[in-house]
């Protein structure tokens, strides 16, 4: 998980005391249920500029600005991330309209019961959903035995400074949750329940049962009110339940993926509010990382490992192994929505350094959509819509600064879309190479980005491909797509001279090497356009 910190609590802090932060299902919880993975509206540049401030954006800063290629891909990345449900973005926003860090007015209601489904409630919902992500929340975060959680909302509820949520798993870390605790009701028999709103099941009472001499929990819940009734439980050394705070998660947070060497660099984060008196964790500074994400299915996927040649973590070759110690953190989503959620964690690993990740099929079928998310200081990168046989391994070189992307399989490889992008001052660039050719066994394809040339080079791409540009600068966001470029021979190296592309009419990236014919299509992207649908607008042009 992110970071969470082990508190010490006093022996006071078991002591039977009324525990009521005032909060109910209703007035203070949604009406509609959790929802992911219908196409749903989630965070766009003005909520990722909330986040991080205006670092993330290349154009110029606004609401609508064009986000850099690596804000970009966070943001695509943490939106993928909500398919499995948006339990904590419920219980943050529902959180913060309670405390009156936010209301509920502007969304349309009085109150947050009264709020009906729509674009702005959505994205403010997505909001939330991304505290789980930021390392001042997992840095604030309260870890214990069950018995310990309780008497630390015991201590908690009644303080108005801060509020929780619980985020509860069961075993193996698989069906993760997010709940709203409110009250504790002691009960005979060394028992206390947590009253909890559960986004699941709007306006209904739920609790989750401590046992305080077994210590140990128990939580019956479900996906949605028709659904069976599941049973999430855990004891002392299982280490699925325990508490998130909200306040450090609001105001602009270090954006480790904006730094760029003579640009802009991230705004400093907003100070948080005075801390409770009671014992709190103090917040480590944020740290450069680079962070590995699968976009396999949520159930059914590749195993992920991610290693800088003496160390690893991940699943290298069955069992999960973390040989980084602290210096790298496998995180796994709260994303309840389906049983059975079994999406591969994403990573966050030492920045400055070349990686390998390997991805690796060792379920009894094939799998399809396989790939990986890469972000770090100034640039992102990805493989995507990979095709993998049963027994099939990838791997996937990165390099130090992410201007060089490479991979190469153990069997011929079916490949859709490999992207590069980075942050420079002056003009971002990223670029997405698409193929309909076969890799073959043991070939590496190379796709290299040299900003301090202004040249993109594909190495390996033999076939027919296309080659789609993306710049983006203080006037926006174009999209420029090479249409049928061909290589004759597995060993071929095409070089794109996109120094001359400076986004005025009529320029283009010029290329160098042998190629067959090429269609050359541009489009100017309005600021705030989804740049996917930019994409898709342009290819069928």
């Amino acid at each position: 998980m992110v970071a969470i910190v082990t508190v010490a609590l006093p022996a006071a802090a078991a002591a039977q005391a009324p525990a009521d932060s005032g909060f109910r299902p209703a007035p203070d919880g949604f009406s509609f249920p959790n929802y992911g993975g219908e196409g749903e509206p989630n965070l766009g540049s003005a909520e990722m500029r909330r986040l991080f401030g205006d670092a993330v954006c290349g154009s110029e800063p606004a609401d609508d600005c064009a986000l850099t290629p690596p804000a970009r891909a966070w943001m695509d990345r943490a939106n993928e991330s909500m398919d499995g449900g948006h339990c904590m973005g419920l219980s943050v926003a529902a959180l913060r309209f309670f405390t009156g860090a936010a209301s509920p007015g502007p969304f349309g209601a009085p109150t947050t019961f009264g709020l009906k489904f729509q674009t702005p409630i959505a994205r403010e919902i997505a909001y939330g959903f991304t505290f789980q992500l930021l390392d001042s929340v997992g840095d604030g975060g309260i870890d214990g035995t069950p018995k310990e959680i309780l008497a630390a909302l015991r201590r908690e509820l009644p303080n108005k400074d801060e509020t929780y949520t619980i985020a509860i798993f069961k075993r193996e870390f698989v069906d993760g949750h997010a709940i709203t605790p409110y009250a504790i009701e002691d009960r005979a028999g060394g028992k206390s329940a947590i009253k909890v709103y559960d986004n699941n099941f709007p306006n209904q009472n739920r609790e989750v049962i401590i046992d305080t001499v077994a210590d140990t929990f128990q939580y019956n819940t479900a996906v949605n009110p028709q659904a069976d009734v599941d049973l999430y439980e855990g004891d002392a050394a299982s280490g699925t339940f325990f508490l998130y705070p909200t306040t450090p998660g609001q105001g602009v947070q270090p954006c480790t993926f904006c730094k760029v060497v003579g640009g802009p660099q991230d705004p400093p984060a907003v100070p948080l509010p005075p801390a409770p008196p009671s014992p709190k964790p103090t917040p480590k500074p944020a740290v450069d990382a680079v962070e590995v994400a699968s976009t396999g299915s949520l159930r059914r996927h590749a195993r992920v490992a991610v290693s800088d040649g003496r160390r690893t973590i991940g699943f290298p070759k069955g069992p999960f192994v973390n040989t980084f110690g602290s210096a790298a953190e496998a995180i796994r989503l709260i994303e309840q929505r389906g049983n059975d959620i079994k999406r591969e964690p994403y990573y966050r690993v030492p920045a400055r350094r070349a990686y390998t990740i390997t991805l690796a099929n060792r379920t009894r079928r094939g799998l399809s959509g396989e790939g990986v998310r890469i972000t770090g200081p100034a640039f992102d990168a990805s493989v995507r819509g990979l095709r993998l046989a049963k027994g099939q391994t990838v791997k996937i070189r990165v390099s130090a600064v992410g201007d060089q992307l490479s991979f190469v399989s153990n069997r011929v490889l079916d490949t859709s879309a490999i992207s590069i992008g980075r942050t420079e001052p002056g003009a971002d660039h990223g670029f997405v190479l698409r193929r309909d050719s076969m890799l073959p066994r043991r070939k590496r394809l190379v796709f290299a980005m040299n900003p301090g040339t202004d040249k993109l080079q594909i190495e390996g791409a033999n076939g027919t491909y296309d080659l789609l540009a993306r710049r983006v600068d203080e006037k926006g966001d174009q999209v420029l797509l090479r249409e049928n470029i061909r290589t004759g021979a597995l060993n071929d190296t095409v070089t794109f001279d996109y120094g001359g592309w400076d986004g005025s009419p009529g320029s283009h990236i010029s290329l160098e090497g042998e190629s067959g014919k090429e269609r050359i299509i541009e489009s100017q992207v309005a600021p705030g356009t989804d740049p996917e649908r930019a994409e898709e607008k342009v290819v069928r042009e």
